[in-house]
């Protein structure tokens, strides 16, 4: 990622765009943040550390000291309003020492805590009641009943039950599991074996590296109760990414539980060690050893094979791993049009600079983005019915052509002036999933459409205009490249742009996205900096059939390898 190290900036432009501009009366009191520190050696109170708002305003060092929690420092701004954002770096972080992290304000007064060498940021601490905090085997470590959560992190869950799918080589409804829930994620506990699968999707894996990944064994153990489950503090906060903290006081430890707050990194950069934002080097070093293994494969269209990826772990705005694996391009096509294996000198290798095909994820990266923006801007009602739209007026019942594969009445008359952007988003606008459109032996005569002229707009909208819904409006939710088709045609209608130029404009250009782009070949890229996506042209080794065109009109096909070029 090098300089490009821009994720978490995407959140950061979401804060520009909405942040409003805040007002201070004459004589009010100044806005104050107050930054808690838990420094894991005791040292003297420093000053190297510093506030500011997302704008830039440097806030003013106005008290320093220490608490019960460890070093404490409260700093004064002009004004802050409830949910603005606030940065601030502390240099006394063993080591983090110059992140800068982004808070969201609670009001006039914004506390944050921070212990050493975490780079996440916490709400105010809650103190664990001694009575509920055990010890077992004499191992050193502190327990808490799972069960016991609920009295100090709202919303955590729990259900109790057999396990639904083969555990380990054990039977399905045999295993006791107490599943816990926090915050959308979910954690089931085999409480008799001391293991762990984490966000199970309804069966485990049968590949030995991913199932050594899915069960973990965690320290813990069961009580008196069938799924009463006590955990190690440091087990709690891997199950629920909360912070665990003790410290020493009269008559014995406090066991505090560190809730933690949505954080907005300035730059996504390296993790100290992986171990520092909670990831095993032991584990990552399996998951590099398995992609090496499957990048080495060389035959064409071997199992498991990849030919070119990169891999990029991050968590807590910290990087743990960032590699690339095998070959942007390895194969060619041969005068004859057969894949063949390229002499070795012109293998091109793959870098975690390379850029990859979006495909069909444009919509959700591109188009999507766009829409959210507009209809966030003002510029568009998500509820707006398409046939709305100027440009769109044609988009009706009474536009519909019967022609090809689409020759049958499959929805007349339900509706098409009805369906709005939302419908669009949510694919359940009725439309058609794959119109074929440039296949005019299956869209036939009269919904048959291509152009070369790429800047011509009126051909496409006429022909979604004219393509019968198949299916009633909110009856079945069903992909369509037909939804996404209009939606991208509403961003350049709303907005006088290309939609490439208005991503460029407004997301790309400004995150620094400088290797995210349409059509890289004609934006200074040169092909060997892209992976390539298919060896024999645009049919996928002909499984893709394009028809064919009028009479005396020929079908325009590529027969050679695609690097740069969508497929």
């Amino acid at each position: 990622m090098t300089s490009q190290r821009r994720l978490a900036k995407v959140l950061t432009l979401a804060l520009i765009l909405s942040a409003a501009p805040a007002c201070t009366a004459a004589g009010d009191p100044p806005d104050t943040l107050t930054v808690h520190f838990h420094a894991t050696v005791d040292q003297a109170l420093g000053d190297q550390i510093t506030a500011r708002t997302l704008d830039g305003e440097q806030a003013v060092l106005v008290d320093a000291g220490f608490d019960q929690f460890g070093k404490v420092w409260t700093f004064s701004f002009d004004s802050i309003a409830p949910g603005d954002h606030i940065g601030f770096t502390n240099g006394e972080d063993s080591l983090y020492p110059t992140d800068l992290r982004y808070v969201k304000a609670t009001g006039a007064a914004t506390e944050v805590w921070l212990v050493d060498g975490d780079p996440r940021v916490f709400d105010e601490p809650i103190l664990v009641d001694r009575a509920q905090v055990t010890s077992h085997n004499d191992d050193g470590k502190a327990y808490l009943q799972l069960q016991d959560l609920a009295d100090y992190l709202p919303g955590v869950a729990f259900a109790t039950g057999r396990n639904g799918y083969e555990w380990k080589g054990l039977a399905a409804n045999t295993v006791n599991i107490l599943t816990a829930y926090y915050k959308g994620n979910w954690v089931e506990i085999a409480v008799d074996r001391n293991e762990a699968a984490f966000a199970p999707a309804g069966a485990a894996p049968t590949n030995p590296l991913y199932r050594d990944w899915f069960y973990q064994p965690l320290t813990g153990y069961r009580g008196a109760g069938a799924y009463e489950y006590y955990a190690s503090f440091d087990w709690i906060d891997r199950i629920y990414s909360v912070g665990t903290l003790v410290i020493g006081a009269a008559g014995g430890d406090d066991h505090f539980i560190l809730p933690t707050l949505d954080v907005v990194y300035d730059q996504v950069m390296p993790a100290a060690t992986p171990e520092s934002v909670g990831f095993d080097s032991a584990q990552l070093a399996a998951a590099d050893a398995y992609l090496e293994e499957l990048a080495a494969t060389t035959a064409y269209g071997a199992d498991p094979g990849w030919s070119s990826m990169t891999v990029g772990i991050a968590r807590h705005g910290k990087v743990v791993m960032e590699k690339a694996y095998g070959y942007n391009k390895q194969y060619g096509t041969t005068a004859g049009g057969d894949a063949a294996l390229l002499p070795r000198a012109q293998w091109q290798p793959t870098s975690v600079a390379t850029l990859f095909d979006l495909a069909s994820n444009t919509k959700m990266y591109a188009t999507n983005y766009a829409i959210q923006k507009l209809v966030s801007d003002g510029e568009l009602a998500i509820d707006a019915k398409l046939a709305d739209i100027p440009g769109f007026e044609c988009y009706s019942d009474a536009s519909n052509v019967y022609s090809g594969f689409m020759d049958q009445t499959w929805a007349s008359g339900l509706g098409k002036d009805t369906v709005t952007i939302r419908d669009l988003l949510a694919h359940v606008a009725g439309q058609v999933p794959d119109p074929a459109y440039g296949n005019y032996s299956r869209a036939g005569a009269g919904l048959w459409y291509q152009t070369t002229d790429h800047t011509d707009r009126g051909g496409i909208i006429e022909k979604i205009c004219q393509t019968p819904l198949r299916r009633d409006r909110h009856g079945t939710q069903e992909y369509s490249d037909v939804d996404y088709m209009a939606l991208g045609l509403v961003v350049e209608l709303t907005t006088g742009q290309t939609l490439d130029q208005y991503l460029e404009d407004e997301f790309y250009g400004p995150l620094g996205m400088t290797r995210t782009a349409f059509n890289p070949l004609a934006n200074g890229f040169a092909a060997e900096d892209v992976a390539a996506t298919e060896i024999n042209g645009n049919t996928r080794d002909g499984q893709v059939s394009f028809g064919e065109n009028p009479p005396g009109s020929p079908v325009f096909l590529r027969d050679y390898t695609l690097q740069g070029e969508v497929h």
